[in-house]
């Protein structure tokens, strides 16, 4: 039992030196990262900081005036595609990714531009009958009103007329008179 406590105590001897030791290694490496890695550290956050640019928000403006602008062109890549929209006029920035802030030169910035409405063309609708024009004209994004009118020479429920007339375009969402 004596010589077990003997070992016991030089094992218990040896870890507790071995922790001294780590944690005083630890300490100073600490030590010489703080006083040798700070200027390092905070420099590079000084050069970095210097280098941001701001980006503006770009939403509502034209795009042909932001790949004109040279402040824009000349520091950051614009990636543009286009969506249909009803509301806002063609060529009017509707999104912008990332939107406005500080960034590096050579960000690329995605912007949505409006396409305007989608235009559809109007269909040869002259000889169907009001129903098969009805759903021609629904199915392309558009509404049908129906007039009745006499005629001659068309049999009784086919369309005689259509306003707008056939290859005309008209915004979505827009009525065609048969």
């Amino acid at each position: 039992p004596e010589e077990y406590k003997k070992r016991r105590n030089k094992g218990r001897l040896k870890l507790f030196i071995g922790r001294l030791i780590s944690a005083l290694l630890g300490m100073a490496l600490a030590c010489v990262l703080v006083f040798f890695g700070t200027k390092d550290m905070f420099g590079a956050l000084d050069d970095l900081s210097s280098n941001l640019i701001e980006i503006p928000n770009l939403v509502g403006s034209s795009i042909n005036d932001v790949l004109g602008s040279k402040a824009i062109t000349s520091n950051f890549t614009i990636k543009q595609s286009s969506r249909y929209d009803s509301e806002i006029g063609e060529g009017i920035i509707i999104e912008q990714s990332p939107d406005q802030g500080s960034f590096e030169q050579g960000k690329e910035i995605s912007v949505v531009v409006s396409a305007g409405p989608k235009m559809i063309t109007v269909p040869k609708l002259v000889d169907l009958t009001a129903e098969e024009a009805s759903v021609s004209i629904k199915n392309l994004g558009l509404y049908c009103e129906k007039i009745t009118q006499a005629s001659d020479t068309v049999d009784e429920g086919k369309v005689i007329a259509s306003f707008p007339d056939v290859g005309n375009s008209v915004p979505e969402g827009s009525t065609v008179k048969i």
